[in-house]
Order: structure tokens, then C-alpha cells, then sequence
């Protein structure tokens, strides 16, 4: 199985004109500490959980 049940996606957006952007507010801190939790709980890898980093999702 080459798929993912659970993909995670952090927006990481980081904007130059002054306007909030999730980068700001620790987004890519978030990231990796989610990244290393999902690993550390042997949660990874296909048919389990993967995290991915994103560009804006307008959320």
C-alpha cells in the first residue's frame, strides 16, 4: 500500500507585504514538531500518517 490513511498539511506561507501569514505564527515550528511526534509514535509511513508541509489553503 502505497497511500496514506491521514495526510496532514501545515500551511508555512510566508508573506513579504506585511499581511498575517501562518509562517508568523509558528506554523513551520508546528511542522516539524508534528513531523517528529508522528515518527517518535512509529505513526509514519504508507496506510498511516503523513505530514506535509503546504502553501496557503485559505483557511
Amino acid at each position: 500500500m502505497s497511500h496514506y490513511k491521514h495526510h496532514v498539511f501545515f500551511c508555512t506561507n510566508r508573506r513579504d507585504n506585511g499581511r498575517k501569514c501562518c509562517h508568523d505564527a509558528g506554523a513551520q515550528d508546528m511542522l516539524v514538531y508534528a513531523k517528529g511526534r508522528v515518527k517518535d509514535l512509529k505513526l509514519s509511513g504508507p496506510g498511516k500518517v503523513r505530514v506535509n508541509a503546504s502553501g496557503c489553503l485559505d483557511r
